[in-house]
């Protein structure tokens, strides 16, 4: 017997592993971009792990984030033994639930499964993971790997139960989801002008903690939206300080995140094109704009790996004048964009909807 749940491999957002599982399954859905379009947002803080998130200003989004389009739902690793463990996962894909577990290796590392299906005759799982070229795609896992691994995960936790609540501060160790008809907002226009506003009035906040003797600590500084590329452009200049101690993949992985963010807007504002019949040239030309602006956002993530690959300096002052030139491209294109769609859609869009039910 065989069961495989439908997946969307070639999804927008493709770089973070923990947001390329939810968009798998949301990409499914016949229209996830009245979703998409208005959500995704990213933060940069460079004190956590990647610096680069999608977030909401100051937070890596939560598993909570996505529960108006998916339903989804923690699992306690103390309720399901590693003797259990294929018959739990095997059954809730019969209820048609994707089923994400951590797993745990030889050399004590975890990571999730995304688990999509199963094949009895087989004894393995479907899933989806990362190839040679750092891509995500199909792959399978035995029963026998994922009850190796669970149960080195189970112990592992059993041992250190204040592990187990440490990791939950920011997600959760294993759960089930299944898409939601809750997503079908009719707010999303409004939604998607916000989107629109908070990318191009990127902020920078100072979060100050205070201690016991109500004097505060140095500030915690966020960015959101423009605002990132300006502040990865000065974490690259820094590359040329002969002491600096940046980590060139995790700065590659912000830039390509950068570039997915840009490719998502821009999808975006195709989808209302087609969505809200858009005549207006102006609006057009502006959507093009940006899709060639994306066009150069990748032009100078390929120049950075081509930096990765000679180390030859003077490739930083063409990446960072290029960022430059992005960050006011964008500004000015968006600025205008953000206007003109939300006159758009009062003037033509909202009276064609009052004529309707007339």
């Amino acid at each position: 017997m065989k069961r495989i749940l439908p997946i969307q491999t070639n999804t927008y957002l493709r770089i973070e592993c923990w947001t390329y599982y939810q968009m798998a399954i949301i990409q499914t859905l016949p229209d996830y971009m009245i979703w998409l379009s208005s959500h995704m947002d990213v933060f940069y803080y460079e004190a956590i792990g990647e610096g680069l998130y999608f977030g909401n200003r100051t937070k890596p989004f939560s598993p909570e984030y996505y529960r108006d389009i998916l339903d989804i739902e923690e699992i306690n690793l103390y309720d399901v033994h590693p003797d259990a463990i294929i018959d739990r996962i095997i059954d809730e894909l019969n209820r048609e639930y994707y089923y994400i577990v951590f797993l745990r290796d030889d050399n004590n590392d975890s990571h999730e499964a995304f688990i999509y299906g199963y094949d009895l005759e087989q004894k393995l799982f479907f899933s989806i993971a990362i190839n040679e070229s750092g891509k995500f795609e199909p792959t399978e896992i035995s029963f026998d790997d994922v009850i190796d691994g669970y149960a080195k995960e189970y112990k592992y936790y059993n041992d250190n139960c204040d592990q187990y609540y440490c990791r939950r501060s920011f997600g959760y160790i294993m759960s089930r989801m299944k898409p939601s008809l809750r997503y079908l907002t009719q707010n999303y226009a409004y939604d998607f002008f916000e989107k629109i506003y908070y990318e191009v009035y990127g902020t920078r906040t100072d979060l100050n903690d205070n201690d016991k003797i109500n004097e505060f600590w140095t500030p915690r500084v966020y960015y959101t939206g423009l605002s990132c590329l300006h502040i990865l452009c000065k974490k690259i200049e820094e590359l040329l300080h002969p002491d600096n101690k940046i980590d060139l993949f995790v700065l590659r992985k912000n830039l390509f995140k950068l570039a997915e963010h840009r490719k998502l807007i821009s999808a975006s504002m195709k989808w209302y094109e087609s969505q809200w019949n858009i005549s207006d040239e102006c609006l057009l030309n502006l959507s093009e704009e940006y899709n060639r602006a994306c066009e150069e956002m990748d032009r100078i993530c390929y120049l950075f790996v081509k930096f990765e690959k000679t180390h030859n300096d003077k490739l930083i002052g063409r990446i960072a004048m290029n960022i430059t030139r992005q960050y006011a491209k964008e500004k000015d294109i968006l600025g205008k964009y953000a206007i003109l769609i939300r006159e758009w859609y009062c003037k033509v869009v909202l009276p064609q909807c009052f004529e309707q039910i007339q």
